[in-house]
């Protein structure tokens, strides 16, 4: 049995990407791991939402498990949306591929419709969200900050 410290990998001085690679961001739009900046939900709000969501795409209702997946921003953050749980929607795919892309393609019209999208005047606790089962059932909610799926917009208090 060795004792003492252990012995340093030899990658043990590359930083650690905070959440996994693969989704378009960092090192493969030429950004050193050391500056890359992470404006994306907090590991409890992206469990909160993906608990919320049953691990299911909202659009199509097949699983996330295994897949790549996205949280979606209804309202985009450039529009002044947030990491909000009643922001964000879990989605198939990437920026690129999926349902993911398709929304934020925004050329289907009825994904706005369907509350996947939401115009930068609105806020999204306040447009109910189609959710989609994986046998193609639908139902119209309200999505809380407190991570579960209301029947109509819930109050802020001031």
């Amino acid at each position: 049995m060795v004792t003492g410290p252990r012995p340093r990998a030899w990658n043990s001085t590359l930083p650690v990407p905070a959440k996994p690679m693969g989704r378009g961001k960092g090192l493969a739009q030429g950004k050193s791991a050391a500056t890359r900046r992470d404006t994306g939900p907090s590991r409890k709000v992206r469990l909160l939402v993906l608990a919320r969501d049953g691990y299911r795409c909202v659009c199509c209702g097949r699983s996330v498990i295994g897949q790549r997946y996205s949280l979606q921003h209804r309202k985009r953050r450039s529009q002044g949306g947030d990491n909000s749980p009643s922001n964000l929607i879990t989605v198939l795919g990437t920026g690129t591929t999926g349902c993911h892309e398709r929304i934020d393609s925004r050329r289907d019209p009825h994904d706005e419709a369907k509350g996947y999208t939401v115009r930068s005047n609105l806020d999204p606790a306040g447009v109910p969200v189609m959710v989609f089962s994986e046998h193609g059932s639908g139902a119209s909610v309200f999505l809380g900050d407190d991570g579960r799926y209301h029947d109509g917009p819930q109050e802020v208090a001031a």
